[in-house]
């Protein structure tokens, strides 16, 4: 949940894809690291998305919808 985007490694080449998904996309900083993650691996791998929304969690549901539009426009696969 405290990720930040210096926290972000480097990713090698054999690294084909990567899962995001539910809880870990909520709060901040670690919601718009992980968005910042995929916007940067998209291109590069696969991307596998799992919004899971947890209502009750949501604090701000426009923030959170407007960042699940963008990830899943991102998103190879959605769950």
């Amino acid at each position: 949940q405290m990720l930040t985007k210096k926290d972000l490694p480097k990713l090698e080449p054999k690294v084909e894809a990567l899962h995001f998904g539910s809880i870990s996309l909520i709060p901040e900083p670690g919601g718009g690291t992980l968005e910042a993650l995929m916007k940067r691996e998209a291109k590069k791998r696969v991307i596998s998305l799992d919004p899971n929304i947890r209502a009750g969690m949501i604090k701000n549901k426009r923030q959170h919808m407007a960042r699940l539009t963008r990830m899943i426009a991102m998103a190879d696969i959605v769950k």
